[in-house]
């Protein structure tokens, strides 16, 4: 699957409230938040994971890898020093 058919099919499950995601589209996901590509950051990682925990669509255990992976990663404040233009 290339990366625009990857972010078509992840938007659409965006777009769908019945949505569930496998634990490879969790890890994708982790791996884009701080993409350079805004459509890619905030459009869909950060809508994802606002829906997917707002709407239930994460299991517990993928909960819990998304809370172990943001904070072994420290990924809450990746980038934050950085100047914004």
């Amino acid at each position: 699957m290339t990366i625009e058919q990857k972010i078509q099919y992840l938007t659409k499950k965006l777009n769908n409230p019945k949505a569930r995601y496998t634990d490879e589209e969790l890890s994708w996901l982790i791996n884009h938040i701080g993409d350079p590509d805004a459509k890619i950051r905030d459009e869909l990682v950060c809508n994802t994971f606002g829906s997917g925990f707002f709407e239930e669509k994460f299991t517990r255990e993928q909960v819990r890898f998304l809370f172990e992976n943001v904070q072994k990663r420290n990924l809450l404040f990746y980038n934050i020093s950085k100047n914004i233009s």
